[in-house]
C-alpha cells in the first residue's frame, strides 16, 4: 500500500489540519482559516480539504467544475475553491476547499452503536438527498454514487445543535447527460456495487433512475443499519452483480417501516427504470411530505436489528464489502486496489455460472453479463 504522507504545506489564508478521510485517489484533511472575517476571506473557520497529487487533477478539477455548476443547493455540499500547494519536498498538490460537516457521513451515523434513527430522522434526510437530486438532475447530471458515506451531515441552521441537514458530496464519478445525442455505451462501471441498480449493470446506463435506487438502498440502510443487499464477506463480487442485475429480485423492504416508508421503497425500487419514480415526484410522496401531520409513525423510534458493537463481523463486512466501488477512471490507482480485467473476469464469472441455475434464461443472463464485463477493467476500493 501506498505510504500516506502526512504533510504540513497551507494554502492562501488556511492551514491545513488532520486527517479526516481517506480514499483511492484523494485524502481529506480539516482545514483552518488564518484570516476569517475579512473582504479577501470569505472562507467559514472550519473546512474540509480534499486533496490528491498533481497527477491526479483531471480528476479533481472536473469534481470542482461540477460543484460550480450546481452552486447555490442548500443540500450539496458547498465548494469554496481551489488552490494547489507545495509540501517541503518540491512536490505539487491539488486541494479542493469544501463545506466541513461536522456530523460526518451519514455511513457513519447508520452503524455509531450509540445513535438510532427515528423514522422522523429518515424522512428528513430523505427529503434532503432528494431536494440535492432534482437539482443535479435539473442540471444534467447524474450523481452514480449515491450512498451513505457520500452523504455529509451538516448542522442544521435555525435548529437545535443536535440536528443536522443531509447533504449530497462526492461528485468524483458524476456524469453529464447527454440529451438528444446517441448514448455511448461507458466501458466501464460506475458506482458502488452495492448501491448498483440492475439496468446500470446490465446495459451501462448512467442516468437518474440510477440515483433514486441508490437512494432506496440508502433508505433501506437507514432503517435496518445493514445493507440493502444481504450478502456475505466471502461472497464474489462477481455473483453480487449477476444477483442484482439478473437475479429478478429487488431488495428487502423493512418490516418495521410504516406502510408510507414501505410504499416509497416500492416505488424507488422498480426494476422497470422508466416505471421508477422521478425524484421530483418522489419528493411529494407523503413518506417525505413537509405537510406530515397524516404520516404513519409505525414503530416511533426505529431499533435497529444488530449494531456494530453487537455484531462486530458486520463491521467487517461493511468495511470488506460495502465500500467496494468501480471507478471510471484510466489514472493508476494505489496498490491497494485490486483490477480485474480480461480473462480473469471470464474465469471468475464462469465460477459464477456453475453457481446459478441451469436454465436457459439464466445461461443467456451470463452470457450477457461476460460480455459486458470480460476485456473491461474496474476498480475495486477497499477501505484503510
Amino acid at each position: 500500500m501506498k505510504r500516506k504522507q502526512q504533510l504540513q504545506n497551507n494554502g492562501v489564508g488556511w492551514v491545513r489540519g488532520a486527517t479526516i478521510g481517506q480514499g483511492s485517489f484523494s485524502t481529506v484533511s480539516l482545514a483552518t482559516n488564518s484570516r476569517p472575517n475579512t473582504r479577501q476571506n470569505i472562507k467559514p473557520a472550519t473546512m474540509a480539504v480534499k486533496w490528491a497529487e498533481l497527477s491526479q487533477l483531471p480528476l479533481l478539477e472536473n469534481e470542482k467544475e461540477i460543484l460550480s455548476d450546481l452552486k447555490g443547493c442548500p443540500h450539496i455540499l458547498r465548494c469554496y475553491g481551489s488552490e494547489i500547494t507545495n509540501n517541503d519536498k518540491g512536490q505539487k498538490f491539488y486541494n479542493l476547499l469544501l463545506e466541513y460537516g461536522s456530523g460526518g457521513s451519514l455511513a457513519h451515523h447508520i452503524r455509531s452503536s450509540s445513535s438510532v434513527l427515528t423514522e422522523c430522522d429518515i424522512r428528513r434526510y430523505t427529503r434532503s438527498i432528494l431536494q440535492g437530486l432534482i437539482h443535479i438532475h435539473e442540471n444534467g447530471y447524474v450523481h452514480c454514487d449515491i450512498k451513505p458515506e457520500n452523504i455529509i451531515l451538516v448542522p442544521a441552521v435555525s435548529s437545535s445543535e443536535f440536528e443536522f441537514d443531509a447533504k449530497i458530496a462526492d461528485f468524483g464519478l458524476a456524469r453529464k447527460v447527454e440529451k438528444n445525442k446517441k448514448r455511448k455505451e461507458d466501458p466501464r462501471l460506475r458506482g458502488t456495487v452495492l448501491y448498483m441498480s440492475p439496468e446500470s449493470i446490465i446495459s451501462h446506463r448512467q442516468e437518474p433512475c440510477m440515483d433514486i435506487w441508490a437512494l432506496g438502498c440508502v433508505v433501506t440502510e437507514m432503517v435496518t443499519g445493514r445493507p440493502a443487499w444481504d450478502w456475505g464477506p466471502d461472497s464474489d463480487v462477481k455473483d453480487l452483480l449477476f444477483e442484482i442485475a439478473y437475479g429478478g429480485e429487488r431488495p428487502k423492504i423493512p418490516s418495521d417501516l410504516s406502510d408510507n416508508g414501505k410504499d416509497f421503497l416500492d416505488k424507488c425500487f422498480n426494476r422497470d427504470s422508466w416505471l421508477r419514480w422521478t425524484a421530483e415526484r418522489l419528493l411529494n410522496h407523503p413518506f417525505v411530505a413537509e405537510d406530515d401531520e397524516g404520516v404513519e409513525e409505525s414503530q416511533g423510534v426505529l431499533k435497529r436489528r444488530c449494531t456494530v458493537k453487537e455484531t462486530p463481523s458486520l463491521f467487517y463486512m461493511w468495511n470488506h464489502i460495502l465500500k467496494m466501488s468501480c471507478y471510471a477512471c484510466t489514472e493508476e490507482v494505489e496498490e491497494m486496489n485490486v483490477q480485474v480485467a480480461g480473462s480473469s473476469v471470464k474465469e471468475e464469472m464462469a465460477g459464477a455460472q456453475q453457481r446459478r441455475r441451469t436454465t436457459s434464461s439464466t445461461t443467456t443472463a451470463d452470457d450477457h453479463i461476460s460480455k459486458h464485463l470480460s476485456g473491461r477493467e474496474f476498480c475495486i476500493q477497499y477501505p484503510d
